[in-house]
């Protein structure tokens, strides 16, 4: 028998929090250790490493708890081995957790996906198009090298063309989050060397915060050529500490 592992969260003084109950096909348990409390279910162990159809049950299962209490979040497929191992981990990590969860109070997590083109040059383009003066062509090093500078020149350009969107963003909600996350994905392959690029940047929103959020996101959207996708609110998934438990803990 393995134990899968869905949030931690407070045990609140004043309600019973409410577990889903058709959410998922295996029975939501609740453990508490020190007025912490965890979210998890038994799972056989030939389930213990499964496809992705649980991923949306499991979120559901979180988000279904996080309708009524700050959590802090587990990534799909977090799984110990055995139930002393999670009353271990609200023990030894009980401080942690506490202070995460007060840096989450309240708060939700909001996404936003901007594409953007390298520096306005179509992606298919190939640098074997580039044109070098006659006399060049026949020297291989010299136009190696000019490629070389070119693409680290193209390199540099779109840094600060990602730079300057990302604080584009972080000024247009500025007040309105507590938190700020961001990473770059090149979606154009290594061979390519070029194509475009995918921010994904992470607010950490106060809940009265999100109506302000959503109008500024629609006029940001509104003024921009490229097309930006707004995602959530969800569980604050990148606000937490990085990674999982590990299956054993001492």
């Amino acid at each position: 028998m393995k134990y899968q592992l869905y949030c931690i969260f407070e045990k609140p003084c004043d309600r019973v929090v409410r577990l889903p109950t058709r959410l998922t096909q295996s029975q939501i348990h609740l453990t508490e250790r020190q007025g912490l409390c965890a979210a998890f279910s038994e799972i056989s162990l030939a389930a213990a490493v499964r496809d992705t159809a649980e991923f949306m049950n499991y979120h559901n299962v979180i988000e279904s708890v996080f309708d009524q209490v700050t959590l802090v979040p587990f990534r799909f497929g977090t799984v110990l081995d055995e139930k002393a191992d999670i009353d271990r981990l609200l023990e030894n990590r009980n401080a942690q957790y506490r202070e995460i969860l007060r840096n989450l109070e309240g708060c939700v997590e909001i996404g936003i996906r901007a594409m953007i083109a390298e520096n306005g040059v179509p992606a298919e383009r190939n640098d074997s198009t580039t044109e070098f003066p006659s006399q060049d062509r026949p020297n291989p090093g010299t136009r190696y090298l000019a490629l070389r500078k070119a693409h680290f020149d193209s390199e540099t350009s779109q840094t600060e063309v990602n730079n300057c969107v990302i604080e584009r963003c972080r000024a247009a909600f500025a007040g309105m989050f507590r938190a700020f996350k961001n990473e770059i994905s090149r979606l154009g392959s290594e061979r390519e060397q070029r194509g475009a690029c995918l921010l994904s940047l992470y607010f950490l929103v106060p809940r009265e915060s999100l109506d302000s959020f959503r109008r500024e996101f629609a006029a940001l959207a509104s003024e921009r050529s490229s097309k930006l996708l707004f995602i959530g609110p969800w569980p604050p998934y990148n606000f937490v500490l990085p990674g999982d438990p590990p299956t054993r803990l001492s």
